[in-house]
This record gives C-alpha cells, structure tokens and sequence, in this order.
C-alpha cells in the first residue's frame, strides 16, 4: 500500500490499468484530485485479445472482464468529471486529443499522435503474468488491505463518531471474539495484511488467559469495540516479590480519534495494574504504526525512558 500511495503522489503520474477499477474509491481517496478516464470494450473482445496472447481459463477470464466492466459503469456514474470513450473510438484523432487533453494539462500534439497513432504497441502478456506469479503473496495481501480500507472507509462515511465510551478490563475470551473488526484495522495501520492476526501464537494468547497473565483493558460504545490496550502480567528476575506488566498492544480505531482513548485506556490499564499487585510497567514505543508517537503518552503518565530495545532475527529461525 506504501508503494501505490507513493506512485500516486507523484505529479503527471498514473495507470493504465482495468485490475484497479474495483479500487477506485480509495484510489480517489488517496489523491482526490486524479483524473480518471474510461476506455469502453465490450468484455467478449477483450477476452478474444487476450486469449490469443495467453493461454488463460476463458471462463474465469470472462466473468473477471464482466465484473470488471461493472466496476468501470460505477465508475462513470459516481467520479467527477470522469471521461468514458470507446475503444473502437481511438482510430479518431478528435478522440484521442480530448482522452490525452483531459489526462495531463498539455495540448495535442497533431504530429506526435501521427508518429504513434499506426503503431502497435504493447506489453509483453506472458512476462507480465511471470511477474504476477512471482509476486502473487505481496500482491493478495494488497488487495486484502485494499478490500478492508474501502469498505472502513465506507462504513466511516455512515456511521456516526461514538459517543458515551465505556473503559473496562474484559477477558481474552471476549475481546477475541468481538474484536476482528478492530484486529483487522491495527494490521493494516502496522503495514500488514488485515488477516494476519489470525496468525498470531493463539494457543499461547489463551494459555496466558488461563494463567492470569494476560491483560486487556478496551474501550466499547454500543458494544463495538473501538481500542484496547493489552499486557503481559509477569515475575522478574531481579525480584522474588515483584510483578512487572509488559505492556504489548495499545490501538484505537480511526473512527474514535479526537477522544482521547490512548491515554483514557493507559490511566485504566494503571488502575487494573494495582488492582492486580503489578509494582513495575514497561513501556514500548514501537517502530511501526503510531509507535514512534507513543512516547508522549508515556511521559504523560510519568514513564521515563530506561534505555532502549534492539532487534535480532536469526536466518531460517523466524516463521
């Protein structure tokens, strides 16, 4: 997702590519002022090009193209001064002037477009699906974190921000249960695919709980769940009688920001330490998401820095 913010923040610079049509509402969102175009064809001649170029599975490929197709007719209807041609139209030189004009703030350029307009220029469709292939993994996470963004930020656009917002300790059990929504929303503010906590050392998450060691404080409006703060309760070398709490995960959803949650769910965390006999409570500010912000809470709280935390993962040892 940092690779398609960065390409499209750059001036003059965009795509030519139907697979993005389904992502054109985040697209839009990433840089509203993009200019958007729609070159029409109906999908049983795209599938007839593409199948003399590649062997793909006809069937598949024509009911992508029809979805795809659909996506394009959303596009036409709900994007702002979107222009849509025919393909069968390009052979014009009016056609092609208004399609380059409206793309990018220069004129057309009649010699230019005579130079081009009886060339056959094209990719190479079988060295493209080798680069599929090979980055097929980076590429579904990609459109999972695609797929959860547009649809939080459909569901942002409905909803009302949350109001009488409820700080309580709640166990495991119950927050893994409710929590998918917001589990996926921290995976992707991390950079992860939104799916990935289910990948997480479950078995350990709830032998922890059976134990007493692990913590969670959340903060929930009407029963959804908008942040939680979750810490591991255990004893120290150094001491035979202390308790330390390693604090782990501390996220809060966009659509609870302005509230205050952070620091609201680590002054609750605070009580339910005490409440627990924790004497000790380490502080991480991580590299990722809002961790290099979260030092300021920290402070705020009274927490002062005690050295740092260094990173080694050994080859073949990290799964």
């Amino acid at each position: 997702m940092e690779d398609v913010c960065s390409w499209l923040s750059q001036d003059y610079t965009g795509a030519v590519d139907t697979a993005a049509a389904p992502w054109w509402r985040m697209i839009h969102a990433i840089r509203p002022d993009i200019r958007a175009a729609a070159i029409r064809r109906p999908p049983e001649e795209v599938v007839d090009s593409l199948m003399r170029v590649h062997a793909f599975d006809r069937a598949i490929l024509t009911k992508t193209m029809r979805q795809l197709d659909a996506k394009l007719d959303q596009i036409e209807a709900r994007v702002p001064g979107v222009l849509s041609v025919q393909f069968s139209d390009l052979a014009r030189e009016d056609v092609c002037a208004r399609l380059f004009e409206h793309c990018i703030p220069y004129q057309h350029d009649h010699d230019h477009w005579l130079n081009l307009a009886g060339q056959n220029i094209q990719i190479s469709v079988p060295a493209q699906m080798r680069y599929y292939r090979a980055n097929k993994t980076q590429l579904d996470n990609l459109v999972k974190t695609a797929k959860h963004q547009t649809i939080a930020d459909l569901s942002r656009r409905r909803s009302e921000p949350p109001d009488g917002v409820t700080i309580q300790e709640e166990p495991y059990e119950v927050v893994w249960k409710d929590g998918n929504a917001l589990f996926a929303e921290h995976c992707v503010d991390v950079g992860e695919p939104p799916d990935e906590y289910t990948r997480k050392n479950i078995p350990l998450f709830e032998k922890l709980s059976a134990n007493g060691a692990w913590l969670i404080v959340t903060a929930r409006s009407n029963g959804r769940l908008f942040g939680y703060l979750s810490s591991l309760l255990t004893h120290v070398l150094d001491s035979t009688t202390l308790i330390q709490a390693t604090q782990l995960s501390l996220f809060v959803s966009a659509d609870a920001r302005g509230m205050n949650l952070p620091l609201r769910l680590e002054r609750a965390a605070l009580d339910a330490y005490q409440a627990r006999g924790v004497g000790r409570v380490v502080f991480r500010a991580g590299a990722r998401g809002s961790g290099p912000k979260m030092g300021a809470i920290y402070r705020r709280l009274g927490a002062e820095e005690d050295g740092r935390t260094y990173r080694l993962d050994l080859p073949g040892r990290v799964q």
